[in-house]
């Protein structure tokens, strides 16, 4: 690989219930753990309580932990009328001024949200980095029985000061007004497709990227995993092609494990 760039994650790393338990989940630990399997220095934001149960697996990046309660924790159950979704508890949110001062500017900041937890001053925190944002913990709201719905989030202006939004077509359902103006108004809109592919948007223009083959096993993280090595991959050769057919090529090998701990890429 070429030049290795520093990259900092920020977002909530948490629990995912499952029956034996819990396993670790959210979109910073699968782009964390990605990021460094592609030789990055990886830095991650976060926010996480003393019952979590999976910090072993970060031990190779630089944390910065701002303490809470408890972790965030999600439960999915699963009908014939689709996914239910329940956030069982929620740990702290994230605000710019938790940065630890002697952290230098990285080459590349990846916002990725899940409950709504990082602000969106963010964005405006880092003149010199390739920002990218995975913006689908933006997208959520819940009741007083945890239980998750879709929202829309403010207008603000992340779409223009992201070089990278990367999001599923699951987080644009039935939100026809907001896909049209991130269609126009981001740099560069990726949408993802699961096992068909994902679509890149730049300058109004669309094209299509068909999935590479896989074995799939859990395609859970996917698409965090996608939007990791497209930023890394862009960062590194300035090709939005390049990079769309390396990120599908790493989240292909990415659904083939079924367990976080055992994810390898490369």
């Amino acid at each position: 690989m070429p030049d290795k760039p520093d990259i900092l994650l920020i977002g909530h790393l948490c629990h995912d219930v499952i029956p034996a338990g819990f396993k670790a989940g959210g979109a910073v630990a699968y782009g964390a753990v990605v990021a460094r399997q592609l030789g990055c220095k990886v830095r991650v934001l976060t926010s996480h309580g003393p019952d979590f149960s999976f910090s072993e697996l970060f031990s190779f990046a630089e944390l910065k932990v701002v303490p809470a309660s408890e972790t965030t924790c999600f439960e999915n159950i699963y009908t014939d009328q689709g996914r239910i979704q329940f956030l069982r508890s929620r740990a702290a949110e994230l605000k710019p001024s938790a940065l630890p001062r002697h952290w230098p500017e990285p080459d590349i900041a990846l916002l990725a949200p899940i409950a709504n937890e990082v602000d969106f001053s963010f964005v405006d925190r880092f003149q010199g980095s390739q920002l990218c944002i995975c913006p689908q913990g933006w997208f959520r709201k819940w009741d007083e029985e945890g239980r998750v719905s879709a929202k829309e989030p403010g207008p603000g202006n992340w779409p223009e000061k992201a070089e990278v939004i990367s999001m599923s077509d699951e987080d644009l359902a039935g939100k026809p007004a907001l896909e049209t103006a991130l269609r126009q108004r981001a740099k560069r809109l990726i949408i993802t497709h699961g096992g068909n592919g994902a679509e890149l948007i730049t300058n109004g223009s669309a094209e299509h990227f068909p999935a590479k083959p896989a074995r799939p096993v859990d395609s859970t993280g996917a698409g965090d995993v996608f939007a990791t090595a497209f930023a890394i991959r862009l960062w590194q050769c300035g090709d939005e092609r390049k990079a769309m057919d390396f990120a599908l090529t790493i989240a292909a090998r990415s659904v083939e494990f079924s367990d976080l701990g055992n994810l390898k890429v490369v």
